[in-house]
């Protein structure tokens, strides 16, 4: 017995029709809901910038996939803004931490 071939890429398979918007939509909404949770939870711990980050790349791919093109443009700066954030946040706690070392 022989599977069907079902090529996920092929867009004029009814099958792809219906699942390519839906996924592209459900990797947005996902990326979007985390970059959202991660900015809420940042003054926790510098690793909610590092997600932060990671999240704003993720809605970049999404929105550059649905070619939208500006939100593409905004999303990776906000990206490397993020990782810029996470570096310096994480500099001042290594320093803020050797100086406390030699206090004690």
């Amino acid at each position: 017995m022989e599977l069907p071939h079902v090529d996920c890429w092929d867009v004029n398979s009814p099958r792809s029709s219906a699942q390519g918007p839906l996924m592209l939509t459900l990797f947005g909404s996902i990326a979007v809901s985390i970059m959202m949770l991660s900015y809420t939870l940042e003054a926790r711990s510098r690793w909610y910038v590092l997600v932060f980050a990671g999240a704003s790349a993720a809605t970049a791919i999404y929105s550059a996939l649905a070619g939208v093109y500006p939100i593409t443009v905004i999303e990776a700066i906000w990206s490397l803004v993020a990782l810029r954030r996470y570096v310096m946040r994480y500099r001042a706690e290594q320093a803020s931490s050797q100086s406390t070392a030699f206090v004690e």
